[in-house]
């Protein structure tokens, strides 16, 4: 197995409000990632996304399975639903997930539906991972419970 995997949160810019006057930035569990075409590992694409554990799964926009030459085919669309209780329709797709410079197999959704930024679910990620979250020091922390393809 591969040795843990450690990265800082994501630092962003963030608006003071009345609660927080002072704040300047605000603090986010998010990853660097790439995702592979399975078939043609030429065709990735760099992205930022949100872990979160509340998500049933990982959630990308469409445009990202278009840049890496995924074809959404409509045999393959699943009604999901947010925790606001809003449905939207989601495409399933196998990928590579690369994280950390390692490359797994893995699966996803990608959706037209407004959502704000690409999300690293349960189903496609933590069922890859043990994943730690440590808010006081900043960071992340990753053990990969699968093997990693090899190169």
């Amino acid at each position: 197995m591969l040795p843990p995997l450690k990265f800082d949160f994501l630092r962003v810019p963030a608006d003071p409000s009345p609660r927080y006057p002072k704040r300047r930035s605000v603090l986010i569990p998010a990853l660097s990632i790439r995702l592979f075409n399975k078939d043609d590992q030429n065709l990735f694409q760099p992205i930022k996304a949100l872990i979160d554990s509340g998500a049933g799964f990982s959630i990308f926009p469409v445009e990202v399975a278009r840049l890496i030459g995924l074809t959404l085919e409509d045999d393959r669309i699943e009604e999901l639903q947010g925790i606001n209780g809003v449905k939207f329709k989601g495409y399933l797709q196998d990928f590579i997930l690369e994280v950390g410079g390692w490359k797994f197999n893995s699966f996803g959704f990608f959706t037209q539906a407004n959502i704000v930024v690409p999300v690293l679910g349960r189903e496609g990620f933590f069922s890859l991972f043990e994943v730690r979250l440590n808010l006081s020091k900043e960071s992340i922390e990753l053990k990969a419970v699968v093997d990693h393809l090899k190169s």
